[in-house]
C-alpha cells in the first residue's frame, strides 16, 4: 500500500542524508530511489508493517530481495540536538543488531543505517535489515493457530531464543509476543524462533534474577493476552528450552525466576490483563 505524504520522510531543503554505515557486500544500497527525495517512498511501493506516533517500519522490494526500513523520527529539536553527541536510535539498534547476528541468534540482518540532519539536529534515523520471507509475528501466529493444535516445539523455541539472548548477557526492555518471528520454513528448530525490535535491548553486566523474571513476566503476560492458554505443562516446555543454554552457575537465577513467573500466572495473571 502506498504511503500517506504526512508519513514519508521530512526531507527539509538544507536537510542532508548520512549514511552512517552500509553492509560492504550489499554496496546497492547507497542508490536506492528513495534517498533521492520525500516521494522516492512511494515509487517503491512500500507495504506497512508497523506504526506508531514517532516511528514506522515498511518492506521494499520483490520476494527473495526484499528489505526493512524502519525509521525513528526526531520530534522534538532537543532531542535531534542532544543526537549530535550521542547516537541516534537507529545507530544505537544497528550496534546491538551487529553484536546480536554475531553471536548466532536469530535475527534479520542488519544492512545499513542512514540519518537525516537539518543542520547540527537530527531530523531521523533508518536502520534497513533483510526481510525474512515466510515468517509472521508470533502474536499474529498464536490468534490464527488454535491452541488445542499449538505445537510444544514453538513454546520450546522461544525459550530458547530468550534463554539464549541471556546467556550472552543481553536484556530486552519488551520482550512481549510482538517482538519475536514464527519462520514457517525454519530448517532447524533454533531458527524457528526469530527476534526483531532490537531496539529495546540492552548490554548488561549481569542478568540477574530482576531482569531474567521481569522479561520472562512480560513475555508470559503477552502469550496471555494473545489468548493462550499457558498451562504448567506448556509453561514447562518454555523453561526447558529457556534452561538448555543457560550456564550451571547462573541456573539457579534462572529457576527461581522461571518459578516466580509459573505463580504468577497459576494464581494472579487474570488480574493483570
Amino acid at each position: 500500500m502506498a504511503m500517506k505524504d504526512k508519513q514519508s520522510v521530512p526531507f527539509p531543503a538544507n536537510a542532508v542524508l548520512r549514511k552512517r554505515w552500509i553492509h560492504p557486500e550489499y554496496p546497492e544500497l547507497r542508490e536506492l530511489p528513495w534517498l533521492e527525495d520525500k516521494h522516492g517512498w512511494n515509487r517503491c511501493s512500500p507495504v506497512l508493517l508497523k506504526q506508531s506516533r514517532s516511528r514506522w517500519t515498511i518492506r521494499i522490494g520483490e520476494s527473495g530481495q526484499a528489505i526493512v526500513v524502519k525509521r525513528y523520527l526526531v520530534d522534538r529539536p532537543v532531542r535531534g540536538w542532544i543526537s549530535s553527541i550521542w547516537p541516534s536510535k537507529a545507530r544505537l539498534e544497528l550496534n546491538i543488531s551487529q553484536r546480536i547476528f554475531r553471536f548466532g541468534l536469530p535475527t534479520p540482518q542488519p544492512l545499513a543505517c542512514f540519518e537525516l540532519w537539518e543542520g547540527w539536529r537530527l531530523a531521523a534515523s533508518y536502520l534497513v535489515t533483510r526481510y525474512l520471507e515466510n515468517s509472521q509475528n508470533l502474536a499474529e501466529w498464536l490468534t490464527d493457530v488454535p491452541t488445542r493444535l499449538l505445537d510444544d516445539s514453538v513454546l520450546f523455541a522461544v525459550g530458547d531464543v530468550i534463554g539464549r539472548l541471556h546467556a550472552h548477557r543481553i536484556a530486552h526492555e519488551d520482550c512481549s509476543a510482538y517482538n519475536l518471528l514464527v519462520r514457517l520454513d525454519a530448517s532447524t528448530p533454533e531458527d524457528r524462533i526469530v527476534l526483531i525490535d532490537l531496539d529495546g535491548c540492552r548490554r548488561c553486566y549481569m542478568i540477574g534474577v530482576e531482569r531474567r523474571t521481569l522479561n520472562l513476566h512480560q513475555l508470559a503476560k503477552s502469550l496471555v493476552r494473545q489468548g493462550l492458554e499457558v498451562t504448567p505443562d506448556r509453561w514447562q516446555v518454555l523453561a526447558m528450552g529457556y534452561l538448555q543454554t543457560i550456564k550451571a552457575g547462573q541456573r539457579r537465577e534462572a529457576q527461581i525466576a522461571l518459578d516466580t513467573v509459573e505463580e504468577w500466572l497459576n494464581t494472579a495473571y487474570h488480574q493483570h490483563l
